[in-house]
């Protein structure tokens, strides 16, 4: 069953004014219609999620309002859904912006520390480039993406991403080879002259 877009928008004029009072609709009267405070809401199907909750219990916005559940599920009963809401309204109510900026300044400031004192193992003899890579990345903290393909040609091409806190953009590191290793070692050699580069700015 679905109406026109034209259909529900008359609906909720006729609600709107008065002239219906009471309104039918699936889930999707949850977000993105304009629908007018209600004095009672109910649900019919279990609610899925906090967000569900939340903005089904919001359509009931009249003074003394009532907002009605028929049916849960057994692993997220509305007393659950109720306590997540009330802990998402406790975060954002004790929210200090200065707080969370001041964290984001410590966690550059230590990542640039990191990043700094990790560069020696750049400058060593990068016989084994992939070793020299993955060491740097577990002295950075820093998680390396790596994409492999096989080419139509039979050659091994991969790719090593690096993406710092400090970058606005990742640095890669793009190899081919006759083997996934090769491929690998030669992908790891180009990021390590790439990071080698951006430590210098």
């Amino acid at each position: 069953l679905s109406i026109t877009r034209f259909k529900a928008d008359a609906t909720l004029a006729q609600f709107r004014s008065g002239a219906t009072n009471l309104l039918v609709s699936t889930v999707v009267a949850e977000e993105g219609m304009d629908i007018p405070a209600a004095n009672c809401v109910i649900r019919y199907d279990p609610v899925h999620n906090a967000v569900s909750h939340v903005q089904g219990r919001g359509r009931a916005r009249q003074a003394d309002s009532s907002f009605v559940v028929l049916s849960q599920r057994a692993d997220r009963p509305v007393a659950m859904l109720q306590q997540v809401d009330q802990q998402q309204h406790r975060i954002a109510t004790n929210f200090i912006p200065e707080a969370a900026d001041a964290s984001a300044t410590k966690n550059l400031q230590a990542q640039r520390s990191r990043e700094r004192t990790a560069k020696i193992v750049l400058d060593r003899d990068n016989q084994n480039a992939v070793a020299t890579l993955n060491m740097y990345c577990k002295k950075t903290k820093v998680e390396l993406t790596e994409i492999d393909e096989k080419l139509s040609s039979g050659i091994f091409r991969c790719i090593l991403r690096y993406h710092s806190c400090l970058m606005a953009v990742a640095l890669e590191g793009d190899g081919q080879g006759k083997t996934k290793k090769e491929s690998k070692q030669q992908a790891a050699l180009k990021l390590i002259l790439k990071l080698k580069e951006h430590s210098c700015r």
